[in-house]
């Protein structure tokens, strides 16, 4: 069954592609190989992903670094004389759903290009194709470093001292399901459970695992679940919560996340795979 998934917020992913789809607990071990080739094929995935109103094109090329709004159009950026892209900010075309896109990287994908798992470079480049995040860097010239809300509604209103963090999922996301569902906070949390997983954990979990209250202890007692059964994983994941990662009691699209100690980079932290949301 495919999923699309709607949103109407600043990321560069106003085209339509698709991804595996993976639910709970085992996800599907497919790899993109060869020298950082990525396919974006319609017939490839079992959800789909579309960012509505406002988005600037996802093939509007970044700032090149060492360039500058006066760099004229096609002209070659440099460092110390290296060249380094084509700035192309006013690139023509109309976005696409499906196709492919073959890209030249040092390094491959891992992971099966998976939502809450990927944690290679290219990964990060193919995720602005294909999924929307709480919060994104946009790929609008001199923009690109300037954390903005994506599916969150705003920055994270941030009280306790700095140890709780509230962030609101915008209305109008929806999962293309039967009948269209809205993205909830419940899907978010889901993500970050997965993010442990015992068959393939994500890892970056160093950036915070030790500052969000609970997540330690979950994930260890994730370790102990059989790395190959999806039946044990998915069993795991729903007799389980995050002590720090709840859903608001007061509104089903707010995330509450409890820090141990006061971490002002953890809105930057919100942009990694693990708080990306997905459905059950």
């Amino acid at each position: 069954m495919k999923s699309k998934f709607a949103g109407a917020g600043p990321a560069p992913s106003s085209q339509a592609v698709h991804q595996e789809g993976r639910g709970l607990g085992g996800r599907s071990r497919r790899k993109v190989q060869g020298f950082g080739a990525i396919l974006v094929a319609a017939g490839m995935a079992a959800t789909s992903l579309t960012a509505l109103g406002g988005a600037a094109p996802a093939s509007a090329a970044s700032t090149a670094a060492g360039a500058n709004a006066s760099t004229p159009v096609g002209t070659l950026t440099s460092i110390n004389g290296v060249p380094n892209q084509i700035l192309n900010p006013g690139s023509p075309g109309t976005p696409q759903t499906g196709g492919t896109l073959t890209v030249l990287g040092t390094s491959d994908v891992d992971n099966a290009l998976d939502p809450n798992i990927g944690y290679y470079t290219l990964d990060y480049v193919a995720y602005q194709l294909y999924e929307r995040q709480l919060y994104t860097y946009p790929s609008s010239q001199g923009q690109t470093f300037t954390l903005a809300p994506d599916l969150a509604t705003a920055l994270p209103t941030v009280t306790d001292g700095g140890l709780k963090y509230a962030v609101t999922i915008r209305k109008g996301a929806m999962w293309n399901t039967t009948p269209p569902r809205q993205v909830a906070a419940a899907d978010e949390i889901l993500g970050v459970k997965r993010s442990c997983n015992p068959t393939d954990p994500f890892g970056g979990q160093p950036d915070f695992s030790d500052i969000l209250v609970g997540y330690a202890k979950f994930c260890s007692g994730f370790a102990k679940v059989s790395s190959t059964s999806a039946a044990a994983q998915k069993a795991y994941i729903l007799s389980h919560n995050i002590s720090g990662v709840q859903v608001d009691p007061s509104n089903p699209l707010t995330i509450d996340f409890t820090l141990s100690k006061r971490a002002s980079y953890f809105t930057g932290v919100l942009n990694l795979p693990p708080f990306n949301p997905v459905p059950e």
